[in-house]
């Protein structure tokens, strides 16, 4: 459950600004509930660090029907992340890199089972071609580009009794998405799409390939008037089904949905606090082959201030003189 916790988790938290750098932020805070990781206008850099924890009350089988954990089944994930974005220079495009680790405690059978380590690295591009807020009809657009490199430990070659060692699917992923914004007074609305394609892999002499993941992450957030944001996300996740020596095999399609409330609160000297509770909704029908879950993540961000911000509010709640502190 690693790797679809990190791709579904968001944002976070609480603190105290006067008046003047709140306004500064109530421009900033919003896109952050809904992409952790994304520069804001007025940084050209920033470095994160976020850490989560979930548990697992069941599991969604082939047929999409959820199932309780067997009794004496326990298991508890957890996640921290190193996040590092940057400008290319004054051009809206921004480059991301992500260093996951993973811990799982997990029993079963009257086993107890405990491992972790480095999950699958991640590079992605966010190139923002128009700005939401900037036209009342033409929302921003960006598009998403992403590269996942296997650098955690596949399932298959976990050594632990219950595979709780287990940190990364094992497999090149390469990913493209869209994402669509617009601001309304202080309410942000969002959408991104992605569709994740998965490389080839040899285990045991078996070739296998997962198939194409197809997502799509809907969130909602209004920004208050002391820089505080608060909002919703939702997404789901279906995949086509996974295919061994070149045949298809039926059934074994990945379906994933997950609700978040999330938050976001500026700091002072160029921070933000971000966070979330995220719940995969307890019924049968809105997942396959996955685990179900309800956890939290909390994430801090360092934004490096660059050039001059251009306020995007519609009500003109951000002032007109550059950014120094978020």
């Amino acid at each position: 459950m690693h790797t679809r916790v990190g791709a579904a988790v968001f944002a976070a938290a609480v603190c105290l600004l006067g008046e003047r750098a709140a306004h500064a932020q109530a421009c900033c805070t919003s896109t952050s509930t809904i992409f952790p990781a994304r520069l804001q206008d007025g940084e050209n850099a920033l470095l994160g660090f976020r850490a989560g924890a979930s548990i697992v009350y069941g599991s969604f089988d082939d047929q999409r029907v959820l199932h309780g954990q067997p009794a004496g089944a326990s298991e508890v994930d957890f996640g921290q992340a190193l996040l590092v974005t940057a400008r290319v220079a004054n051009e809206p495009v921004q480059f991301s890199v992500a260093v996951p680790f993973a811990e799982t405690i997990r029993s079963a059978g009257g086993l107890n089972d405990a491992g972790g380590g480095i999950g699958d690295l991640q590079v992605s591009m966010r190139w923002d071609v128009t700005h939401a807020g900037k036209d009342p009809v033409v929302p921003g657009i960006a598009p998403l580009l992403s590269i996942t490199a296997p650098s955690g430990t596949a399932a298959d070659a976990a050594k632990n009794a219950l595979g709780a060692d287990a940190t990364g699917l094992g497999s090149l992923q390469f990913g493209v998405g869209l994402a669509l914004e617009q601001l309304f007074g202080r309410t942000l609305f969002a959408l991104a799409t992605t569709a994740q394609f998965h490389a080839a892999r040899d285990v045991a002499g078996v070739h296998s390939q997962l198939g194409p993941d197809l997502a799509a992450t809907l969130g909602v957030s209004y920004t208050f008037k002391n820089g505080w944001a608060l909002g919703g996300a939702f997404t789901y996740s279906n995949s086509f089904d996974s295919s061994v020596d070149g045949a298809d095999v039926a059934n074994s399609a990945r379906a994933f949905s997950q609700f978040a409330v999330t938050a976001a609160v500026p700091l002072p000297h160029d921070m933000r606090l971000l966070g979330s509770v995220f719940f995969v909704p307890p019924i049968s029908s809105v997942g396959q082959n996955e685990a179900a879950n309800v956890g939290l993540t909390m994430t801090l961000i360092y934004g490096f201030p660059g050039r001059s911000a251009t306020c995007t509010c519609a009500h003109g709640s951000c002032p007109l003189h550059p950014m120094h502190h978020h």
